[in-house]
């Protein structure tokens, strides 16, 4: 119908941490052959995955995708993760989703047909030398760890690494994870937690953090 158009009044209530017409894009990250992609729908959740995953690599072409969706309720202050396999986490910690979700990446990292033997230990090196140090949870491989990084010892993993029959040794690139907090005495004294994942359950802390110097072998 020709003639002028009346004005068109869009009223939209924005709620904390809301993105009105912004799509998330899909975080992705890869190892060895597994492809994880992660639904992230706000920018919270997307900071997150990009603290956990920055140090796999890139996302390549893989035989094996997964997929996570990621959601924080800023109103109700509530994190939750699910995968392929259904929820992961739901509740008000951003560490126990963390640590939760990124068992879950393990476990489909372990699940590799390669030669590579797993092990459930931490790892450094040092003039192309590695020290392996194996152990239950909660026995202080992370501590330990993190006590060599930050002396100077390159990061390799406080968690999970393979070996070959050969000797060849890599690990999974994950933030250290502590059950130690801010003034708690495994914690790293200089270590600035403004850059860290912690809260009353436990602390992830950037491997750079403690030695700027370090890299992988």
């Amino acid at each position: 119908k020709s003639g002028p158009m009346s004005p068109l009044l869009l009223i939209v209530f924005v709620s904390k941490g809301s993105f009105i017409g912004t799509i998330m894009p899909d975080y992705l990250s890869s190892w060895n052959g597994h492809v994880f992609s992660f639904n992230c729908h706000d920018r919270e959740t997307l900071n997150l995955a990009h603290f956990l995953f920055q140090d796999f690599h890139r996302a390549e072409q893989g035989e094996s995708v997964h997929h996570f969706s990621l959601r924080y309720d800023a109103r109700n202050d509530l994190w939750s993760a699910t995968g392929a396999e259904g929820g992961l986490y739901h509740g008000p910690s951003r560490y126990l989703l963390a640590y939760n979700l990124m068992n879950e990446v393990l476990f489909h990292c372990i699940n590799r047909e390669d030669g590579m033997h797993a092990l459930h230990a931490g790892a450094v090196s040092r003039h192309n030398q590695c020290l392996l140090i194996p152990g239950v949870s909660g026995c202080g491989k992370s501590t330990l760890v993190t006590w060599l990084v930050s002396r100077g010892w390159n990061y390799i993993s406080d968690e999970l690494i393979f070996c070959s029959d050969s000797g060849e040794v890599t690990g999974i690139p994950r933030p250290i994870s502590l059950k130690a907090g801010p003034g708690d005495p495994g914690w790293p004294g200089k270590t600035d937690e403004t850059h860290c994942l912690v809260d009353a359950n436990g602390a992830m802390i950037p491997h750079r953090l403690l030695n700027t110097n370090c890299h992988e072998q």
